[in-house]
């Protein structure tokens, strides 16, 4: 959101002795990215700057002026008219303003259909059924006569408007409220003319019927036609600056960096004169002779006494160097210590997996003894299924038994 509000001023026209030189074009409160378009009449080159429009408001001795915008190219028209220049300025999201593109249009007549009428919609009673116009006036103010501003952000939810009028109102002119003001310094009104045809002007076709004509009119429309080049002077930095300020920065980060590594080698190091200290006359003492242990007791308290006297302040690689002369004493031990507890894990994973083996091998020989009993009972369902199947052939067992 802009909080401090952004105008523009420009030198006043020869050919516009009445123009105003100033326009408030980012109020306060304005949201941010903003893009706004400026139109000028100009029939040569102009310039335009941006600065705050209050001031007092900014905080500390910031300067009010932002750049200086200088539009080439600018020329009048084959008839000597003015012609329609447009800037696009832009607010971005984190408030900083440029003027990012120029380019002027030009009016041409187009013909477009007539949109029907929705049902239920009540028609002009003074429109005749033969023909009729409508005299459509656009209002400029006199007090802008030749700039005015078009806001991206607010055109879609306010449509331009028309006003039937027969007469000149003065009003103050904004192009988002109003179509494009004249392009002429004596007029400060212009005249759409809306002409079409009625059902009565009709063409017969082939089978004498009457054919009606679809409905038109003429508008004029501002089209494009080519750019202008800009060349703005602001107070940013110029290149060179920002690459050598952009230098710094890496610069800085990179010695913020290396007191951060400083910071974390000299806290490794006094952690690892306590951890030995506390190791080795407990987990390294049956690893460590009773020379060893002494050497490396007088080391560490060497090592501490110099980190909290010259080694305050020391740098990273004196850290580093104290922390290797440490460890060329306590190496040995500790790695002593290591193969202990290799051969003690080694020695573990032996016993699970001889168990395994065991285990493995008495399952084997119990399968291997129950495969003649299983035979046995193999053979033996074999046999009981041959006698069942004799039996049934010779024939059923009779109900009675008679004796002679």
């Amino acid at each position: 959101m802009v909080n401090y509000p952004i105008e523009f001023t420009w030198e006043k026209s020869p050919d516009i002795p009445d123009e105003d030189t100033s326009l408030t074009v980012f109020n306060k409160g304005n949201v941010m990215p903003s893009t706004k378009i400026l139109t000028f009449y100009r029939k040569q080159p102009f310039d335009l700057e941006a600065r705050y429009a209050k001031p007092d408001m900014l905080p500390g001795k910031t300067n009010p002026w932002i750049g200086r915008f200088s539009v080439k190219g600018v020329k009048a028209d084959a008839s000597d008219d003015f012609m329609i220049c447009k800037l696009k300025a832009r607010l971005n999201l984190h408030g900083i303003l440029n003027v990012e593109q120029g380019y002027y249009v030009e009016d041409q007549e187009i013909e477009e259909p007539i949109p029907e009428p929705k049902e239920g919609e009540k028609k002009d009673e003074n429109v005749s059924r033969t023909a009729a116009a409508a005299v459509v006036v656009v209002v400029d103010s006199p007090l802008h006569p030749s700039s005015d501003v078009f806001d991206h952000e607010e055109a879609s939810a306010r449509p331009a408007k028309r006003l039937k009028v027969p007469y000149q109102i003065p009003c103050a002119f904004v192009s988002d409220a109003l179509p494009s003001p004249p392009a002429t310094r004596n007029t400060t009104a212009r005249t759409y003319v809306d002409s079409f045809t009625q059902a009565m002007d009709t063409t017969p076709d082939a089978n004498g019927s009457a054919e009606q004509k679809p409905k038109t009119r003429k508008i004029k429309k501002q089209v494009r036609k080519g750019d202008l080049p800009l060349s703005a002077g602001t107070a940013s930095m110029d290149q060179a600056a920002k690459d050598a300020a952009a230098e710094k920065e890496n610069q800085m980060a990179m010695e913020d960096k290396l007191v951060a590594d400083t910071e974390d080698k000299k806290n490794e190091l006094e952690t690892y004169i306590y951890e030995l200290r506390g190791k080795i006359d407990d987990q390294y003492a049956e690893h460590a002779s009773e020379d060893e242990k002494t050497k490396l007791k007088e080391k560490l308290e060497q090592s501490e006494d110099w980190l909290y006297d010259e080694g305050e302040d020391a740098t990273k690689a004196t850290y580093v160097a104290k922390i290797e002369e440490i460890r060329a004493v306590a190496g040995p031990i500790v790695q002593r210590y290591k193969d202990k507890l290799q051969e003690e894990m080694e020695a573990v994973q032996r016993a699970k997996d001889e168990e395994l083996a065991k285990k493995k091998a008495e399952e084997d020989a119990r399968k291997k003894e129950q495969e003649p009993a299983k035979k046995e009972e193999a053979n033996g369902d074999a046999e009981m299924k041959d006698v069942t199947g004799e039996s049934g052939a010779d024939g059923v067992k009779p109900d009675e038994v008679e004796e002679k």
